[in-house]
Parts: structure tokens; C-alpha cells; sequence
């Protein structure tokens, strides 16, 4: 794929998220780059930590790179990592609250992530905690959070929340940590392992002399892949995630096979190999080229491409475009699934126009002019 029409801005930060690769004096000299927008790039993909730790022992960095490019880098790896151990001390407290109450949990990114992929807890940004724990736990597991000191973000207007949606978003007042609790991972398959399948295929790590679990490392991929193309590739942190699981070495490609087979999301994960492969540079291996088609063209892969290196201006009308994409990707299951829910109403729909349980039906007639509502703003964003 040609690449020669990537910004230098774009370029350079790729070259640093390579561990394959030194970074030295003449590079960034030869680079080009405005330092301005490279560093509001790098703040919008949420890789600052690896850029920062790249780019601090080069010698006399501050005659080539601005010193308040560096300071600002600086001041970013600082406040992740503790924010990060902000994340991992609540994690520790939410995680024993669970186990106590008998509820198994699993971790799916955040801290447990970080160490995982990246050897320390400061080199992954985290916003919040994300919780998967067994549809038939979320209302105990609600409670845990609520009596834990946690606040709902989210409003169960209607009775088709558990359906509707696929996690909910709950925040402490105090601490101000933010937690989404899921029952599903994914919004858009029908077919989908249960809780207890994942459970089965877990891992364990531990962090601070306590044990988390976190998703099999094949679920992981999966999980990760479909994440980060429902979500348009907005942050290259996914990406890096990918690759970095990639690289480990730890896949069992049988029962990958068999995921992948069963549950319809090969194309998510061609697409994350094909974007690690052509932006990061990874080989994909042999196995998985057995597995997964990567040498048929992809006409949209370099649309997808443009939109990571442009999202940081978060544009209405790219958004758009990935939403079409990311339908055509879907199986005709799939699609039809996704139609459904989309004309299906939601708690959104009635906090923007309140209504008596005995009115509900009118939101189905209402319907297409919320969706309609929402597309002109995104459009206009």
C-alpha cells in the first residue's frame, strides 16, 4: 500500500510506536514535522507514554525537538501513570468486592492490559475500568457498584435496556474513577459466546499481589478487533493492542480457527492484521495466514487508513462514512440484526421526549426521526 501521501506528522509518530526501530538525532531532523499538530496527533491516538519514552534519551533532544513539545509529553506520561495507579488500586477494591459476593468478573482492558501487552502499567493509557461480568449478575452486580459508592450514568428508560445495549456507564462522585459494566462485548452479534464460555478460556495475571482475570487471548484478539473497527480505528492505542498481542506469540490458532468460524468475525480481525501490517509493520504469521484470507484486496482498507491519520479533527462526515463501512463488513445476519436495533427505540429516545409507560409504542412511530435527529448533528459536528 502506498504510504508516500501520509503527513510527516503521521509518518514520525508511526516510526516511534515501532520497537523495531531507534529513533536518533538525524531522523528527527530529516522528519519534517510540525510539531504542533504531531502532538495533537499523539494526544488523540492516546499514545503519548510510548512516544514520550521513545523520543526522552535521545541526546540533545531539546535543540531539535521544542522544549515545550517535550515538557508536554512529559506532563502527559506523568499524569497517565497516576491515573493508572489510580485504576489499578480501584480495581484491586471493585475486583475483591465481586469476589466476595460471588460473582465472577472479568477484566477486559485498563491496567490489566497494559501489564499484559506492555510490561508496565504506565506505557498503556486508560480512561476507565471495563467490567464483563454474566447477564444473569448484572442487576447483583449493579448493587456491588451502588453500594460501592458508584453513580449510574446511564438511564433504563425503557424496558428493553438489557437488549438494547450492551454495557452501563457508572462514575464515583469522590474519586471520580469511571466504570462501564458489560453483559455483552458486542452490540451487533446475535451469535456470541456466553459469559461462562469466556470464563472457561480466561487468563489470570497478577498486579499489586492480586489475581485478575482477563479474556483467553484468542477471545481477546477477537474482542479487540471487532472494538476498535466498530469504533472507526479512532485511537491508534487499539491498534497498538493488536499488534502488541500479535507479537507475543500466544495464539492458539485452532481454537482461534474455530472462533472465528462460529461467530462470524473474521473480516474485524483482517482488518486489524492488515492495519498493524501496513501502519506498524508486523509480519503477520504463517498461521494466521492460513486462517484468514490477508492477500485479497481490501478497497476500503486505505479509506480506513486515511480516516486514522485524520481523526484527530473527529469530523461529522467521517464518522458517517465508517458507520457505511462498517456496516458493509458485517455478515447478512449481521446487518439484519443491526437494522433492527437501529429502528428499535432506546432510554435516549425517551429522555429526549418523555412519555407514560402507556404511550411507549409511540417511540417506535418516533423512531426514525431520533435517528434522523442524531445523523443531521453528527453531520454537522
Amino acid at each position: 500500500m502506498n504510504t508516500k501521501d501520509h503527513s510527516n506528522e503521521f509518518k514520525f509518530m508511526l516510526l516511534c510506536l515501532r520497537d523495531d526501530i531507534e529513533v536518533d538525532e538525524d531522523t528527527i531532523s530529516q522528519s519534517g514535522v510540525n510539531w504542533g499538530v504531531f502532538l495533537d496527533m499523539v494526544i488523540h491516538h492516546r499514545v503519548y507514554s510510548i512516544v514520550f519514552l521513545k523520543l526522552k534519551n535521545i541526546c540533545s533532544i531539546s535543540a531539535i525537538i521544542p522544549q515545550e513539545v517535550i515538557n508536554k509529553l512529559q506532563q502527559l506520561f506523568t499524569k497517565n501513570a497516576y491515573k493508572m495507579l489510580q485504576l489499578t488500586r480501584e480495581m484491586g477494591v471493585i475486583c475483591k468486592r465481586f469476589e466476595e459476593n460471588d460473582v465472577p468478573l472479568i477484566v477486559l482492558k485498563g491496567p490489566v492490559l497494559a501489564v499484559t501487552l506492555y510490561g508496565d502499567i504506565s506505557r498503556r493509557t486508560s480512561k476507565d475500568l471495563d467490567l464483563f461480568v454474566d447477564v444473569e449478575d448484572i442487576n447483583k452486580s449493579m448493587d456491588i457498584l451502588l453500594e460501592t459508592g458508584y453513580k449510574m450514568k446511564d438511564e433504563k428508560l425503557l424496558n428493553n435496556w438489557l437488549i438494547r445495549t450492551h454495557h452501563l456507564s457508572f462514575v464515583h462522585p469522590v474519586h471520580h474513577v469511571q466504570i462501564e459494566l458489560h453483559w455483552r462485548l458486542n452490540p451487533n452479534l446475535r451469535a456470541a459466546p456466553t459469559f461462562m464460555d469466556f470464563w472457561n478460556r480466561r487468563n489470570e495475571i497478577s498486579v499489586s499481589n492480586q489475581t485478575y482475570y482477563y479474556l483467553g487471548n484468542e477471545d481477546l484478539l477477537l474482542y479487540l478487533s471487532e472494538h476498535g473497527s466498530r469504533h472507526g480505528w479512532s485511537r491508534l492505542r487499539w491498534l497498538m493492542d493488536i499488534d502488541r498481542l500479535l507479537r507475543n506469540n500466544s495464539i492458539n490458532f485452532e481454537r482461534l480457527q474455530r472462533s472465528l468460524k462460529q461467530y462470524k468475525v473474521t473480516h474485524y480481525v483482517k482488518q486489524a492484521i492488515l492495519l498493524s501490517h501496513y501502519l506498524l509493520s508486523s509480519e503477520p504469521s504463517t498461521e494466521i495466514s492460513k486462517i484468514i484470507p490477508l492477500k485479497k484486496s481490501n478497497k476500503h482498507l486505505e479509506r480506513v487508513i486515511e480516516r486514522i491519520e485524520k481523526n484527530y479533527y473527529s469530523t461529522g462526515n467521517m464518522n458517517i462514512q465508517h458507520d457505511w463501512y462498517f456496516f458493509l463488513l458485517m455478515s447478512f445476519s449481521q446487518k439484519l440484526h443491526y437494522v433492527r436495533m437501529l429502528f428499535t427505540p432506546s432510554s435516549k429516545d425517551a429522555s429526549m421526549l418523555p412519555l407514560s409507560k402507556r404511550y411507549h409504542f409511540i417511540y417506535f412511530l418516533l423512531r426514525p426521526f431520533f435517528l434522523i435527529l442524531r445523523l443531521l448533528k453528527r453531520g454537522s459536528a
